[in-house]
């Protein structure tokens, strides 16, 4: 009995949607956003591109010339520890080791530096770029924008993604003029 109230309800659902769905899919205007592009493409996502590749060499560099140090330093102890008193190498190898510590410190702080200043960047263009999304989507009358990776199968001519790059790039830069230099 159950089952026959189940397979009468599905049977009516199924008859409902099917006259219903023609009805909305004729309103439905469908447009999607390569959003990994127009991230890329757009001026402020290549001026925090540009901000981030600077600070990213600038702590290789940092961190490359404390591993020179170290490497001397390691060098010199092994080179020398046979010569030195028992008191002046172990305070050599106490050096190495406080200096060891600085640099792996070092290393963790730049890279955590590194991925807090990648979240803000990215933060900042996003937030600005889906307002650019919903207006362009607005502007040309989509019922629906969706990104590019989550469709299987889109036309090209319903792709908005260049649309989206050039009014991004009307808007004021959200990576502001400190963050450039």
């Amino acid at each position: 009995m159950l089952g026959r109230h189940l397979t009468y309800s599905l049977a009516v659902a199924l008859l409902i949607g099917a006259f219903a769905v023609p009805a909305m899919a004729e309103d439905l205007k469908v447009a999607y956003v390569d959003m990994e592009r127009a991230f890329t493409e757009c001026e402020a996502g290549k001026t925090a591109k540009g901000v981030f590749t600077r600070k990213l060499e600038s702590l290789t560099r940092r961190i490359e010339g404390e591993e020179g140090q170290l490497t001397r330093m390691r060098d010199d102890l092994e080179k020398s520890a046979s010569t030195l008193s028992g008191d002046a190498r172990s305070e050599k190898e106490i050096s190495y080791r406080d200096k060891y510590r600085n640099y792996q410190r070092l290393v963790k702080d730049s890279q955590d530096d590194l991925r807090r200043e990648d979240s803000e960047l990215t933060n900042k263009i996003v937030g600005t770029l889906l307002q650019v999304v919903e207006k362009v989507g607005k502007g040309g009358g989509y019922t629906l924008v969706l990104e590019k990776k989550s469709v299987l199968y889109a036309a090209q001519s319903i792709d908005i993604t260049d649309q989206v790059i050039q009014e991004m790039n009307t808007r004021p830069n959200p990576v502001t003029v400190t963050e450039k230099n």
